[in-house]
């Protein structure tokens, strides 16, 4: 089977989250050979390859489509989206399809479904969740090149974006929590007694 890759073009809604926040944009196709010996059918290395090439394909559809069409954002889509790229990460761990000439597909495909999980998970507002996503990237790109078609400005940019949310959110939990305690302590100020105040004490009448 050979592998190709193909890029899609960034999304013309100049509001589309994409053109903040870098994803990953290549589409896979997967060609079987027509002269090979088992016409008709397909090996189990070519159908895990396959089925990663789909789960991930269908995965970018609707993140592209969730990225341009703000009346997309509605319902349980983000959920099915999350839900193919971590089927397609899951496959990709199947070292059935591992092949010499397949393995920078693979490569592609892995870092490219964590990278778009990390931007779905941002857009969404779950900055913790999509911290996990890039914490590891974070590491990689300052050991090492990432593998080809990813743009590193443009991932540190996201992880910059991440890292500064979280500051924000840390900073404004404690914010929080001074709040809360400072009230308490109101509160239990106002409901100790003034020990100060003079008790009333009764004077025996004179004759």
């Amino acid at each position: 089977m050979q592998v190709e890759a193909c890029p899609i073009q960034d999304s013309p809604c100049q509001t589309s989250p994409s053109h903040t926040f870098y994803m990953y944009r290549n589409v896979f196709l997967g060609h079987l050979d027509p002269d090979s010996d088992h016409e008709g059918t397909i090996t189990e290395q070519e159908s895990a390859c396959l089925t990663t090439l789909i789960m991930f394909n269908l995965a970018l559809t609707l993140h592209y489509k969730f990225d341009r069409d703000k009346d997309s954002k509605v319902g349980n889509l983000s959920t099915k989206i999350l839900l193919f790229y971590k089927k397609a990460w899951e496959t990709i761990k199947i070292d059935t399809w591992l092949n010499p000439e397949h393995q920078s597909y693979r490569d592609s495909i892995a870092f490219g479904s964590v990278i778009n999980m990390g931007a779905m998970l941002y857009e969404l507002g779950k900055y913790q969740k999509a911290w996990q996503c890039f914490k590891p990237m974070k590491t990689l790109l300052l050991q090492s090149d990432v593998v080809e078609g990813m743009e590193t400005e443009q991932l540190m940019t996201n992880i910059f974006l991440v890292e500064e949310r979280l500051m924000w959110a840390k900073r404004k939990s404690i914010k929080t929590i001074d709040k809360i305690s400072s009230l308490n302590n109101s509160a239990r100020t106002s409901l100790i007694p003034n020990r100060s105040s003079k008790r009333n004490t009764i004077t025996p009448k004179t004759a």
